[in-house]
């Protein structure tokens, strides 16, 4: 399910979930995830308490919606370009820097891990289908070769936020597309 289909169709509805969300993002930026309180994101969003008790449980709640959203944008460029005959992770990178702040909060070193394990699982299921598609792997080859490239593209994307994103995103994505490929070429 993509995430604007689990949200309602409401104008008012779509207005609350879009000023919660540019909050709870803007704060994290801001404090990091751990110490912003629902009181803060409701001020920052200008909505009611008992508002936001109607769409979510707690700020958990809201940033679990958020990062469906996230792995929806972050994944979709990835599966527009499926058919390719390369994996092309520059797509990924350019991705998550559009969100770097927020990414680097949910995947650095005091990232979310169920987010984070969210990510890889996605990412591997994707991976696993390019595999599929283009390699001749037996089917255990095909589902550790996707484990094991989900795992190092996201500690590469998890690196290169926490360190300030050193090179581009054109450049990281590059070099792991070419460590990829030359990988699987060998087996």
């Amino acid at each position: 399910m993509k995430p604007e289909d689990t949200i309602p169709e409401d104008r008012r509805i779509k207005k609350t979930y879009q000023a919660l969300s540019a909050s709870l993002r803007h704060l994290i930026e801001i404090k990091g995830y751990d110490t912003i309180t629902v009181q803060e994101i409701l001020k920052h969003a200008n909505v009611g308490r008992a508002t936001f008790y109607n769409h979510f449980r707690s700020k958990d709640d809201l940033l679990m919606q958020e990062m469906h959203t996230l792995v929806h944008s972050l994944m979709d460029p990835l599966e527009k370009n499926q058919g390719a005959a390369f994996l092309d992770v520059v797509l990924l990178f350019v991705e998550a820097e559009k969100n770097a702040p927020l990414f680097k909060e949910i995947l650095g070193n005091r990232g979310i891990p169920a987010i984070a394990n969210e990510i890889r699982a996605h990412l591997a299921v994707h991976i696993q289908e390019h595999l599929e598609m283009h390699y001749s792997l037996d089917s255990k080859e095909v589902l550790v070769a996707a484990q094991f490239h989900a795992g190092a593209i996201l500690h590469c994307l998890s690196w290169w936020l926490e360190n300030n994103r050193p090179r581009s995103a054109q450049e990281m994505g590059d070099f792991l597309s070419r460590l990829s490929i030359g990988g699987l070429q060998g087996s």
